[in-house]
């Protein structure tokens, strides 16, 4: 009787002995006094922190991205941009006075820049030759789709600059890349409006775009390799009649939507905010890690004649007479 009451005491002893650590480790880690009233600890000053934002939108622009804070940084190796102009038209046979002058612009104010001009058949061979594995996505593509994801294709494999036939060079391709000599990639922002009341925003568009008429990379970028899959995506929905909802599907076009502006603007701004990149930053253009953001008026100027062209204006829309010009070029910013 005496041994079996001592060894609940041992046993109850032991117990305790064991579990003393435990609560002293929890009792230290969180703050909380198991002994006395609940004290939890909090750190700084709350009253001070709520007074950091003036209402919820400020709150929600100042928050941090869990998925990106905790992604290890990419490390990005500088790689030299080629010297290549790529610019394509439908027939290289009849080509007008006016495409003519554009390209010869690009000719004349980069002498020492290899000028590649090409016509359907050649970009249908680069894509069998090259991108075979995306070969049956670009054959389903609309004839415009098709130039758009070549364009994107051309560079990701070559590197150097993409101009449309309808833009016009007004400044030598060396002092934009002198200016940014640290980018792998030089993209124009065609506007960039922060609204007051973010929350109610439809979609990015609404809120920034970025160029597709004039393009300048190394070979082999993320932004330009990831337009693939985000054609793929589209290409996916857009057989599902979803896009058609949306008012500005028809006021803008499928293009825009498909290959263009809008896909376009998704991989850049994708890539800008693995950065934590704050939008406010480059209004007037700004260096994201190895992406060069040009202003407005870089490569998004639309001229109705080539007199009084802004003095930051590098590459400009100057399309034949029969196409439509805006008269203005107000960007909301």
């Amino acid at each position: 009787m005496e041994k079996s009451l001592l060894q609940k005491i041992l046993f109850i002893f032991g117990l305790f002995t064991l579990f003393l650590p435990i609560v002293s480790a929890l009792d230290d880690d969180t703050g909380i006094e198991l002994d006395g009233d609940v004290n939890i600890e909090m750190e700084g000053d709350t009253e001070i922190e709520n007074n950091k934002f003036k209402d919820e939108e400020d709150r929600i622009r100042n928050l941090k991205m869990p998925h990106v804070d905790d992604k290890k940084e990419k490390i990005i190796e500088k790689i030299e941009i080629p010297k290549i102009i790529h610019q394509y038209v439908r027939s290289k046979d009849s080509i007008s006075e006016h495409t003519q002058k554009n390209i010869n612009s690009w000719k004349s104010l980069n002498s020492d820049w290899e000028h590649k001009l090409y016509d359907f058949d050649d970009i249908k061979n680069f894509m069998e030759t090259h991108h075979s594995k995306v070969i049956d996505l670009w054959n389903v593509l609309e004839f415009e789709e098709k130039i758009h994801m070549w364009k994107y294709a051309i560079l990701e494999t070559f590197g150097g600059v993409y101009a449309d036939a309808d833009c016009y060079c007004v400044k030598p391709i060396n002092q934009w890349i002198e200016k940014y000599n640290k980018s792998n990639i030089l993209i124009g922002l065609d506007y960039l409006y922060i609204p007051d009341k973010i929350l109610t925003e439809k979609k990015l568009t609404d809120s920034i775009e970025f160029n597709v008429k004039t393009i300048v990379s190394a070979p082999g970028h993320e932004i330009l390799s990831n337009m693939a899959f985000y054609i793929h995506r589209f290409r996916v929905l857009g057989t599902l009649k979803i896009m058609e909802i949306d008012p500005d599907y028809k006021k803008k076009g499928r293009i825009y939507f498909s290959v263009g502006e809008a896909l376009w603007t998704e991989s850049v701004f994708n890539y800008l905010i693995e950065n934590n990149v704050i939008l406010k930053d480059i209004v007037e253009g700004g260096l994201v890690k190895d992406v060069a953001v040009l202003p407005p008026n870089s490569f998004s100027y639309e001229a109705n004649n080539l007199s009084d062209l802004p003095d930051d204006a590098l590459s400009v829309y100057f399309p034949e007479k029969s196409k439509t010009v805006k008269e203005k070029n107000d960007y909301i910013i």
